[in-house]
């Protein structure tokens, strides 16, 4: 004897049911990968961002110390002393200048790398939301699943 037409469709509703909740959370949890790997791509630049600029510092600081070693030369073929007067004052500028100019480096260094490790916790919160928004409507499709069983059993099985 054949299965009736009430249980067939109560068992086509809960595999259709459980199919549409399985989809939803797998896609709640592709989202949070995708998401994941996109924070992991901004800690990465954040990285070289960090390396870049403390490269950038240090070639700054070496380009001073030329400008600062060509003023001494320049003073020094005119036989002009360097630790007294206007000479003394405008190494000194010379070497605030040069800490200016790597001050400055290192602070956008660390506003940009700053900006994309922000943008990382950003993805990386948007995954788990992700994840969470996925357990809840795969959980509400179990829920109106079970309802709407529930009503066809009613229908077929009812008084």
């Amino acid at each position: 004897m054949g299965m009736d037409y009430g249980t067939m469709s109560m068992g086509m509703q809960a595999i259709s049911t459980a199919t549409s909740a399985w989809s939803q959370y797998q896609q709640g949890r592709a989202r949070e990968k995708q998401l994941e790997y996109q924070s992991r791509m901004e800690d990465l630049q954040a990285d070289r961002i960090k390396f870049r600029g403390d490269w950038e510092e240090k070639r700054a600081r070496e380009k001073g110390s030329q400008v600062k070693g060509a003023q001494r030369a320049g003073y020094a073929a005119g036989n002009v002393q360097v630790d007294t007067g206007s000479p003394l004052d405008i190494l000194t500028a010379t070497d605030r200048e040069i800490d200016m100019d790597a001050a400055m480096i290192r602070y956008n260094t660390q506003a940009e790398a700053g900006a994309r490790r922000a943008q990382s916790g950003l993805y990386r919160a948007a995954g788990k939301t992700a994840r969470s928004d996925s357990m809840l409507a795969a959980g509400s499709t179990l829920i109106g699943g079970g309802s709407r069983m529930l009503q066809q059993y009613d229908y077929f099985y009812g008084d």
